[in-house]
């Protein structure tokens, strides 16, 4: 099933999901080791994928990462995305890089006017958000950085950003990404495809 997160944000209530992460998880000794911070709360995050959507214009790659909790089961055959179900919670970027299989190691900065290397052009992050409900809570990213470090196959990923009301939204994960390579055919049919789709 693919759902559009940023056309929900707008029809969710906004402290659905904030409510559902309870204080305990919070207080837990031990903090993931992969994880974005909001509002005062971590949120584990322990899987991540890069879409390669290829060249977007001479010499820019479209490589979207979406970063998600275990809540989250993604279905796939022959390195395709069937479907993804569950609720849980997931960070998601648009970001345009110099390499077809790969994340640049570097700092890409947000613009949502630009699709040059090293810049992303949306992002936003979903809490407790389910599939098959279309419920939960959504946050836009309106400004701020990632950094891409890869050694190997693990990739080192930070970001600080910036979402719609001026809360931050800090993080890290450390492992290694799923490539999926999407079949699209032209600009109009990328939202057919994308993990994530926005509008």
């Amino acid at each position: 099933m693919r759902f559009t997160l940023r056309a929900l944000f707008a029809l969710m209530i906004a402290g659905a999901a904030l409510t559902s992460c309870n204080k305990d998880d919070d207080d837990d000794d031990s903090s993931p080791e992969n994880y974005f911070m909001y509002d005062g709360k971590t949120y584990e995050l322990t899987q991540g994928f890069i879409e390669n959507y290829g060249e977007w214009e001479p010499g820019v790659y479209n490589l979207d990462l979406t970063l998600m909790s275990s809540g989250f089961t993604v279905n796939m055959t022959n390195g395709q995305i069937d479907e993804i179900t569950g609720t849980g919670n997931a960070l998601y970027f648009e970001m345009y890089t110099s390499d077809s299989t790969k994340l640049d190691n570097r700092t890409y900065t947000f613009d949502e006017m630009s699709t040059a290397n090293g810049t992303f052009d949306i992002g936003f992050l979903g809490i407790n958000f389910s599939i098959a409900n279309q419920t939960g809570t959504q946050h836009v990213v309106t400004g701020g950085t990632v950094t891409v470090n890869k050694s190997g196959s693990t990739y080192t990923i930070t970001w600080d950003l910036t979402d719609e009301g001026g809360k931050k939204v800090t993080g890290k994960f450390k492992k290694s990404l799923t490539l999926v390579n999407v079949d699209w055919k032209s600009p109009e049919s990328k939202a057919e495809y994308r993990m994530f789709p926005v509008e």
